[in-house]
């Protein structure tokens, strides 16, 4: 029985959230497994999904390898959104088809890109103990003896990776005390065990985010903090 034709109305909104520029890919994850994968309309959640072209006839579509679409086309757009809410396809428990979204994945890239760089230029200014101080905060090892140049290169590789945590603790407003529990407790000023931290046997907080809140109140104590960590150089 052939089935009715789709309003213009209808055809626009089922392409509705496709992006409408860049290109796209359809891949086959595994081809030599799957074979070819046949595209055509299908039910989610007990409603009916038509596939459509632009004038709103029903279609089928066989994809052998990779399928290109550009999202300036609107029979594109159509397969597209067929695709990416497919159940069993794309959102089943063993995909068959992965969507690549190529101005997606670029601009991801330039966004991480960019992140690193500010990361990275705050990383360059840093030297000596200020070095020091900002790479305990990021949990990176500080060895006696440990160059600039050795620090500044694993902080470098943590912001190719997370340019964010180094952006965000950059600019918090605790970066000062967080740094002087992590130097305080390499230096045995603070007591950490077993995830409790504690002052010369009064207990600052059970994880590292309450014992910064327990030294922000007690601000007071910092100064002799700071005299007992200049004993121990």
């Amino acid at each position: 029985m052939e089935m009715e034709k789709l309003s213009n109305a209808k055809v626009k909104e089922l392409a509705s959230n496709a992006p409408n520029s860049g290109n796209v890919e359809v891949r086959l994850i595994n081809p030599k497994k799957t074979g070819t994968i046949t595209l055509r309309g299908y039910g989610v959640n007990g409603v009916y999904r038509p596939y459509v072209d632009e004038h709103g006839n029903h279609r089928v579509l066989r994809i052998k390898r990779t399928l290109y679409l550009n999202m300036e086309d609107l029979n594109d757009r159509l397969t597209y959104m067929q695709v990416s809410l497919h159940p069993i396809y794309v959102k089943g428990a063993t995909p068959t088809l992965k969507i690549v979204d190529h101005n997606q994945d670029a601009d991801k890239f330039v966004e991480t890109k960019d992140l690193s760089t500010k990361a990275d230029a705050i990383i360059a200014k840093l030297s000596g103990e200020d070095l020091k101080d900002f790479a305990r905060i990021l949990l990176v090892t500080v060895k006696p003896g440990s160059s600039d140049g050795v620090i500044k290169r694993s902080l470098y590789e943590k912001s190719a990776l997370e340019p964010t945590l180094i952006l965000d603790e950059w600019n918090d407003e605790s970066r000062e005390i967080k740094s002087l529990i992590r130097k305080g407790v390499e230096k045995g000023i603070f007591v950490y065990n077993r995830g409790r931290y504690t002052f010369q046997n009064e207990l600052m907080g059970m994880n590292f985010e309450n014992s910064v809140e327990w030294l922000k109140a007690n601000q007071d104590l910092i100064p002799s903090i700071e005299k007992l960590l200049v004993a121990k150089n």
